[in-house]
Parts: structure tokens; sequence; C-alpha cells
């Protein structure tokens, strides 16, 4: 099976007493969200996932293809946390 397509969602959100006690944090830290869910062809949901990460050790990198461009691999240290992103990060 193969997704086809899928919906993604990121939210800033506060740790509750669950999760901060699975983290070790205190409540109401900064938390970023995840939602995803992944499709088939004909629509049918293939994969959900929640991920809950700490705001202090979070990370977002995004890579978008139009439509109408292959996909290409990583730039060389994109992903590396050694400067393959802009300039000062």
């Amino acid at each position: 099976l193969h997704s086809a397509r899928g919906e993604h969602s990121l939210e800033a959100v506060a740790a509750g007493e669950r999760e901060s006690g699975l983290l070790d944090i205190a409540m109401g830290s900064p938390l970023l969200l995840l939602d995803t869910v992944m499709y088939l062809a004909n629509g049918t949901p293939l994969e959900y996932s929640r991920v809950l990460q700490r705001g202090d050790r979070a990370r977002v990198e995004l890579d978008f293809v139009p439509a109408d461009m292959p996909a290409h691999p990583p730039l060389a240290g994109a992903g590396s946390g050694e400067g393959g992103g802009p300039a000062g990060t």
C-alpha cells in the first residue's frame, strides 16, 4: 500500500498532567502538536499519527516540491543541524 496524499496540522499547545509527567516538564509548558493523516488514492485513510514535541527541543523543517517538478534528494548538510539551512541557522 502506498499513500497518495496526506494532511498535516501543526499547532502550539500547553502540556497537561499526562504530557508533563511523560516528558518531564512543568504543566503548561509549550508543546508542538503534529497531527497527520495519510490517504490511499481512493481516499481511504491509511495512517494516522499524533506527535507531541517539547517546545524547547523542537525544530520544524519543510520541503515543498511543486507537483510538476520531480522530487530531489536533500541538499548537503540539510537537516543535520550543521548549517544546511539559511544563513544563521
